[in-house]
């Protein structure tokens, strides 16, 4: 392992020297990605690299950060991974490698595509149908989908996806076109397949379960010509199904490699905590690691019923737990309280807004644009709040939803870049701060310190905007300030490991299916999203090391005593 000077278990020793393409069933708490940096560590010691290197592969970009962080601290490799290797998402090793260079092919465009929605640009385009751009795409079939959450009326969608395809030929995609746009790309230009693969002859790609079919696809491409894939990741914590992830895509790789690696051992729970999830699943997923300092903390977890049309017995909940913490001598910043639903957020103080009701106005869309990007700039994204200005400043001058890929660069190229960019932070200092204030309100303020300079219309619809700031932008999720714990969706704490957590959930799952219902039915009888309900679940439940407190609603609690194995 070069200058590192850890030990490795003997599963993790396996996974490091796995040869050819492989699968690691990796349980919570189980090293994971710890287990990713000794194999990425391992290669990049053992062999040689010119032309050709290691592409590294996650889901989100904290999941690769902290795969770097474990890089540099315990396997001493100099960060950033530089050429030839990569390290990054899935996304952006799509965009980068395949769409962004070779996707105008297929589209027969003598212009690079461009790149636009979330997490690119803001999507504002002109026309109802076209304002649904950013909300659809297409699956492996060739067939159009709708994101879920988005609800377009189906007198209307046709002219909707018929709007789409013909955005698409100007070569404008968003992020799951652009996955769709390089699996095509793959099919119809093998050499182009050969040459990435021939680029990144070892493929390591972490939190796999939560692969599209076209994502699954791409690397099924590439595996006709790499040296070896590895595919590590839990399909019993697969959660974004709403973005289309298959984790059977995940377990059928296992059927097909005939190679997988179980990492079994739970070095984040105690075995208390470990009973109480494998109850749940109806198997020993994972047992505690020996040697863990947890393993034999003796909390039990605890089950509580709430009364949820009494906010008070929620806080008396959320107060006891404090306190037990408090009891454990769990330091604020070492605890989460969590729930299943982002409405339930409303008893904990975070503050709900539906994304169809939000207040901006087609055509206007700038608007959100400016005040995202103040936002983002206040809380210390610079760089993408600095782009969401820019771009809201351009569409509110020009009048323009949507700007072409050239507007900036022509704008600096007529000014120059110091006058360019001195105007643009001029204007953002024009704005007023946000922080702590209602969406009308700060409106009102940029308006009137604009006012003079620029004669921009910041109409919305304004019974839609007596809100903070802060409640538009953001997942529904609240961190508390420095030290304090975290308050969030089950969502917000995955791959994340606390103390102690507080778990919140409701009679019926985000399906809407009663859990003493999903619970009677075998996994092959349940539905994918009553599955996927299940594996929610169990992601809340495997976050905790030494407590975990379940809070259910008045009547539920036996149901789940059985469940959990609980007394």
């Amino acid at each position: 392992m070069g200058n590192s000077r850890v030990t490795l278990s003997e599963k993790q020793e396996e996974i490091v020297k796995a040869i050819g393409n492989v699968v690691v069933n990796a349980c919570p708490g189980s090293g994971k990605t710890f287990s990713v940096a000794a194999r990425i560590a391992h290669l990049l010691a053992t062999k040689e690299y010119h032309h050709q290197g290691i592409a590294a592969i996650s889901f989100t970009n904290t999941a690769w950060e902290e795969i770097e962080k474990k890089l540099k601290e315990d396997f001493y490799v100099d960060i950033p991974m530089r050429y030839p290797h990569f390290l990054g998402t899935i996304n952006s090793f799509i965009n980068e490698y395949v769409t962004l260079p070779f996707g105008h092919l297929l589209l027969k465009l003598n212009k690079k595509v461009e790149l636009v929605g979330e997490p690119h640009t803001p999507w504002s385009g002109k026309g109802y149908y076209s304002s649904f751009f950013d909300k659809i795409s297409y699956n492996i079939n060739n067939e159009p989908f709708i994101f879920s959450g988005t609800i377009i009326r189906r007198a209307i969608q046709n002219d909707v996806f018929k709007t789409k395809g013909q955005i698409i030929k100007k070569g404008i995609l968003n992020q799951s076109d652009s996955d769709y746009l390089a699996m095509k790309t793959l099919q119809n230009y093998p050499l182009i397949t050969r040459n990435i693969a021939t680029r990144f002859p070892y493929l390591v790609i972490d939190e796999a379960q939560d692969t599209t079919d076209v994502q699954m696809e791409i690397i099924n491409l590439l595996s006709q010509y790499t040296k070896e894939i590895m595919l590590i990741g839990d399909p019993d914590q697969a959660i974004f199904e709403w973005n289309h992830a298959k984790p059977s895509l995940f377990t059928d790789k296992i059927d097909e490699w005939k190679s997988e690696i179980k990492l079994d051992e739970n070095r984040r729970s105690s075995l208390n905590i470990c009973n109480c999830a494998n109850a749940f699943l109806k198997i020993t997923k994972s047992t505690p690691y020996e040697k863990s300092k947890v393993k034999d903390y003796p909390f039990i977890p605890v089950l509580k019923e709430y009364n949820s049309d009494d906010q008070h017995s929620i806080n008396q909940i959320k107060n006891d737990f404090l306190d037990l913490c408090k009891e454990h001598e769990i330091e604020e910043n070492r605890i989460a309280i969590i729930y299943r639903s982002k409405s339930f957020g409303r008893h904990l103080g975070v503050p709900i807004i539906q994304p169809n009701k939000q207040p901006w106005q087609i055509g206007k869309f700038y608007v959100r644009d400016i005040v995202h990007g103040k936002y983002l700039y206040e809380n210390g994204d610079l760089k993408k709040g600095f782009k969401y200005m820019e771009l809201g400043f351009h569409k509110a001058n020009t009048g323009n939803s949507y700007l072409e890929n050239n507007h900036i660069r022509t704008q600096v190229a007529e000014k120059g870049f110091v006058n360019y960019r001195k105007e643009i932070i001029d204007f953002i200092y024009l704005l007023p701060d946000c922080k702590g204030e209602n969406l009308n309100d700060w409106l009102v303020k940029a308006s009137n310190k604009l006012n003079g300079k620029y004669a921009f219309d910041f109409t919305i619809d304004g019974k839609l905007g007596d809100r903070p700031i802060e409640s538009y932008f953001g997942d529904g999720d609240l961190t508390k300030e420095e030290n304090k714990y975290h308050v969030g969706t089950i969502h917000s704490v995955k791959g994340e490991t606390y103390d102690a957590i507080l778990l919140f959930l409701n009679n019926a799952s985000g399906c809407r299916t009663l859990y003493s219902n999903i619970f009677k039915k075998t996994d092959d009888e349940r539905k994918d999203e009553e599955r996927e309900e299940m594996r929610i679940v169990y992601v809340g439940l495997t976050r905790a090391r030494k407590i975990l407190v379940i809070a259910v609603p008045n009547g539920n609690k036996n149901i789940w005593c059985e469940k959990l194995k609980l007394e």
